[in-house]
């Protein structure tokens, strides 16, 4: 064994080891802070939109496009940093990113159109689009195989918390302060945040991956010791070819068509599920039932506290119940709810379609933690964050044309044709989930 390889064996034991939970916690704080502010957007905007469509006087497909713009700079910002975080680092592509997102939301406190709303939101979007996705790799990364699923998606859990302060503090301060004040708050603390994003350290097994077995080991080292570095200049790669350069090769795992085949459907079924009725929700119920503004909010924020409840408990379970069970029958129990709302058809009601969305809500919130720690593991470190960066992508595709669909199909007065076609993809998705899925909770990253 050379001294490399000695390196790496080193590396990985202390990552592995209990004694080095001190600063891996530290490190999820700021990563989980950065990830509450995406979520809060992605929910934020779906209670400022009755407000901003009623104002500029926009028609259902013209909120679709609003929402879908959005969704089109996070697909081509999941692909882009996903990439860049594998020839610079993850904590380089994820400062880059939080940076984007922080002045295109700040600035969004500014327009005085639709037009440029939705300039703002696709460049806001680049940036949100490259944090989510590799700031969950990154965490994969620094935790340990004993209690990872916990681990993560303890962290992940911060999207249903971002998912509740939305709804609350969209209905106190959209009243009080207008719409502008949502962006305003979130664009700061994007700005006061991203110094600390800053200051973390790079993932050790990214840079053993890289060929940087000492450097990362030294890194370790000094983490546990309380000498906590940031990313800081990196030495040039020991090895040539894969560690020194991106390829496209190391984008592509080994058995990766039979990957792509499992989480491409998976992450495409969880935009649309998910982005398709996060985003309508409130529009649905202030115009197809006539609810007020308040009304509505108050049941997003019934909702948002019994999907915060489940993903706790999610996190607390999934490494005794595993992934596969979790992302096979998650899909099952969204589609079967949704079944049911599209029987209904004119029977259905306001009360209806909360209750039901929320059973449907609760479980999709359980399958995008469980995405977001399954997909990492499937994958080599080499292409591990260029991987889950493009699937991130489609969900963000899918996520771009949900909106326009419910919007067509609102129009049109189909509502219980959308929620079919919502409970055919997840049904769809549990099959394939069936057939291809496998556990990964026992491997060491």
């Amino acid at each position: 064994m050379n001294a490399d390889d000695g390196s790496v064996a080193e590396c990985i034991a202390r990552l592995e080891s209990p004694s080095s939970d001190g600063w891996r916690h530290r490190v999820r704080l700021v990563v989980g802070m950065a990830t509450f502010l995406d979520s809060f957007d992605i929910f934020s905007i779906a209670f400022v939109m009755p407000v901003m469509a009623s104002l500029w006087h926009l028609s259902p497909v013209q909120v679709g496009m609003v929402f879908s713009i959005g969704f089109l700079g996070q697909m081509i910002g999941s692909v882009v940093f996903g990439f860049f975080s594998e020839r610079y680092g993850r904590i380089r592509a994820l400062s880059v990113a939080v940076f984007i997102f922080a002045v295109a939301t700040l600035l969004s406190a500014l327009v005085q159109s639709a037009a440029q709303f939705e300039a703002l939101r696709f460049i806001q979007g680049l940036g949100l689009g490259g944090h989510v996705p590799i700031a969950a790799t990154y965490i994969t990364e620094i935790s340990r195989q004993a209690g990872r699923g916990r681990f993560v998606l303890l962290y992940e859990s911060i999207f249903a918390v971002g998912n509740v302060l939305a709804a609350v503090i969209c209905r106190i301060f959209l009243a009080a302060f207008g719409w502008q004040s949502i962006f305003w708050l979130s664009g700061v603390a994007g700005v006061l945040l991203l110094p600390f994003v800053m200051r973390l350290p790079e993932s050790p097994r990214w840079l053993c991956a890289r060929g940087q077995a000492r450097y990362a080991l030294d890194l370790v080292r000094g983490l546990e010791t309380g000498k906590q570095q940031g990313p800081g200049p990196l030495p040039a790669p020991v090895h040539g070819g894969a560690a020194g350069r991106l390829r496209v090769s190391l984008f592509l795992p080994r058995d990766s068509l039979r990957l792509l085949l499992l989480t491409v459907p998976l992450w495409f079924a969880l935009g649309f599920l998910n982005y398709g009725l996060a985003t309508w929700l409130p529009i649905i119920y202030t115009r197809q039932f006539r609810l007020p503004v308040s009304d509505a909010l108050d049941y997003s924020i019934i909702r948002s506290v019994i999907i915060f409840i489940g993903t706790i408990a999610c996190s607390l379970a999934i490494d005794a119940i595993g992934r596969r069970k979790i992302v096979m029958g998650g899909f099952l129990c969204a589609a079967l709810p949704l079944v049911a709302l599209a029987l209904m058809g004119s029977a259905m009601t306001a009360g209806w379609v909360f209750f039901m969305t929320l059973i449907t809500s609760f479980f999709v919130a359980v399958l995008m933690l469980a995405v977001y720690l399954y997909t990492p593991e499937l994958c080599p470190a080499q292409a591990r964050g260029a991987f889950t960066g493009f699937n991130a992508a489609v969900l963000r595709f899918a996520s771009m044309i949900a909106p326009g669909a419910v919007g067509l199909g609102m129009s049109h007065g189909s509502i219980a044709g959308v929620f079919m076609l919502f409970a055919a993809v997840g049904l769809m998705v549990s099959g394939i989930s069936f057939v291809m899925a496998r556990e990964t909770r026992h491997l060491v990253m």
